[in-house]
């Protein structure tokens, strides 16, 4: 860090950003901050009402977020940087074809690990929590995308090629957010997805004939645990399969 902030005029912002960003973690009252984040600050770009960095939105995502965390957005003008990503905004729509939010992406129109960056990015920004601002809207839309697109029985943000990492980082978003464990990963959290019976019992029937026995009883455990007088979900056509994977399990 040190040695990019002694050639930081010719060090490009993202360079900087990676730079400024374990600084940040590891020495933080360093007064090397200052000197990168300064710098980042002045590669700024700006056209019309735009202002970005690097050249694309993942740059742009990358230094907002080394900023924010060192605390140093305020020498950006954050409604021009909203603007730029927002070229970058799509309205989602859930399987009904009805609006459910907004994702953000580069390649593709809608990228779940891209909403969550930017996501993260958007909570420093100065009207995060500010319920009538542009920027607050803009977040509640990214997670009404990303809980909309989240898959029901494994609770993960599903994505075309990696869904562990678009997961990883709406959770890295959600506490940049201010969520505490229990808002995200409690019992209560709406983020808390509860698998279908029917599948828990797919995945039993499977895992027995395998000899899993490890992950059989945690099935098991599962199925059991939700029997009530009703059955499992008071529906035939999920219940007979618990019977049967029980059943075979013994």
């Amino acid at each position: 860090a040190a040695a990019a902030a002694e050639q930081a005029s010719t060090l490009d912002a993202v360079y900087l950003a990676k730079e400024l960003a374990a600084l940040q973690a590891l020495a933080p009252d360093s007064g090397h901050v200052d000197t990168l984040a300064n710098s980042i600050i002045s590669k700024q770009k700006t056209e019309g009402e735009q202002v970005y960095f690097g050249n694309s939105i993942y740059d742009t995502v990358m230094v907002l977020t080394a900023l924010g965390k060192a605390g140093k957005l305020s020498g950006v003008d954050q409604a021009k940087v909203l603007n730029y990503l927002n070229t970058h905004r799509h309205e989602h729509h859930n399987v009904f074809g009805q609006p459910a939010g907004y994702a953000w992406g580069g390649w593709e129109p809608e990228e779940s690990d891209t909403t969550a960056q930017v996501l993260a990015a958007l909570s420093y920004f100065d009207d995060a929590k500010k319920e009538e601002s542009e920027v607050y809207r803009a977040i509640q839309g990214g997670l009404l995308y990303l809980q909309d697109i989240q898959d029901l029985d494994t609770g993960a943000i599903t994505h075309t090629y990696d869904s562990a990492f678009a997961t990883a980082e709406t959770l890295i978003a959600l506490k940049a957010l201010g969520m505490t464990y229990e808002e995200y990963a409690g019992s209560g959290s709406p983020w808390v997805k509860k698998t279908k019976t029917k599948t828990i019992a797919q995945c039993l029937l499977a895992l027995n004939e395998w000899g899993e026995s490890g992950r059989v009883n945690k099935l098991v455990g599962l199925l059991t645990a939700r029997h009530s007088a009703n059955g499992f979900e008071g529906s035939v056509y999920s219940d007979m399969w618990a019977y049967i994977a029980l059943g075979e399990a013994g």
